[in-house]
């Protein structure tokens, strides 16, 4: 805009000198890259910010650049993905979804489970990695929990099991729980009801592929729910695992920061929402294993979590 004014003038001043025709350009050339900087830190913040951030497969790409507004508070990332519904696994998930079913009535119908901590009778708790299995984030996050000794689960998304199945099989073998985060990483409350059950379904079949498991929890993309999503959860077999504590490990905070957050939550039946490839909590990872088991926390998977008791009525919401 503001080159566009100062062409222009230009042109209207008709003696203007060929020197002061060159300040103009300048002069045009300085303020628009003036007003773009300022505005990333005005109103125009979640405008141009959320433009600026590439998310690519679920995950933000650069991840030096996190939409923030004049306080430096990060703006919602927006989830660009799409459902996949030309892949192999789509198609046959969405096959076996519309294949015929015995007919069901309320009593019959899978119940539908969504958790979002364990048992608190015992001093354990679950870490949970979302967004695998990418490399090489995929082998970093594992490589830290090895330093560690703690087993952990494993949200993956399908499309990458299907680009990286060697990975999937490699936190298979490491002893860690596979849960599902979907094939497509979309977000699953703003589409159908069929649409989220294939999606689930396709990510079952491509799991089971690559590491011959089937996943028995699921976590929607973003953790962006409704009932509809917890039917679809229900309707490929899975329960919906949500978490207690969420302490941002993506936006990359100071490591004092996130190991303050990390600690503020320990509890019984704790489920610890992490990402795959965060540096971040693999700096924090032993202090925070070391101060846990002082306190007399055990590391465990989902699953084990639930292995001695339900959950508590604050946690299993139906």
């Amino acid at each position: 805009m503001i080159p566009v004014l100062l062409h222009g003038l230009v042109h209207r001043m008709r003696k203007i000198t060929p020197a002061a025709s060159l300040k103009l350009c300048t002069l045009s050339i300085s303020l628009t890259v003036t007003v773009v900087a300022h505005a990333s830190m005005g109103p125009w913040a979640a405008w141009l910010s959320s433009r600026s951030v590439q998310i690519e497969d679920g995950q933000v790409v650069d991840r030096s650049h996190f939409p923030v507004d004049r306080t430096g508070t990060m703006l919602p990332l927006k989830n660009l993905a799409v459902m996949q519904r030309s892949d192999p696994y789509w198609i046959s998930a969405k096959r076996e979804f519309e294949a015929p079913r015995p007919a069901t009535d309320a009593r019959t119908e899978p119940r539908i489970w969504v958790i979002y901590g364990g048992p608190t009778g015992a001093k354990k708790i679950a870490l949970t990695f979302d967004d695998g299995p990418k490399e090489p984030n995929n082998s970093e996050t594992l490589a830290a929990l090895r330093a560690v000794n703690v087993r952990a689960t494993f949200f993956l998304v399908g499309k990458m099991v299907r680009r990286y199945p060697e990975g999937a099989r490699a936190i298979a073998v490491a002893g860690h729980e596979i849960a599902n985060h979907s094939f497509s990483h979309a977000t699953l409350s703003q589409v159908s009801y069929e649409d989220a059950s294939v999606d689930y379904m396709a990510a079952n079949l491509a799991i089971r592929d690559a590491c011959g498991v089937t996943p028995v929890w699921c976590r929607p993309p973003g953790g962006k729910r409704d009932h509809a999503v917890y039917r679809a959860a229900s309707r490929a077999g899975l329960k919906t695992a949500l978490w207690t504590s969420d302490p941002l490990d993506f936006q990359q905070p100071a490591q004092d920061v996130l190991l303050g957050r990390m600690v503020r939550d320990l509890q019984p039946g704790a489920v610890y929402l992490l990402h795959n490839g965060a540096r971040q909590t693999f700096a924090v990872l032993p202090d925070f294993v070391r101060i846990a088991h002082e306190q007399g926390y055990e590391f465990v998977t989902l699953s084990e979590l639930f292995s001695e008791g339900k959950p508590s009525a604050a946690s299993a919401r139906p």
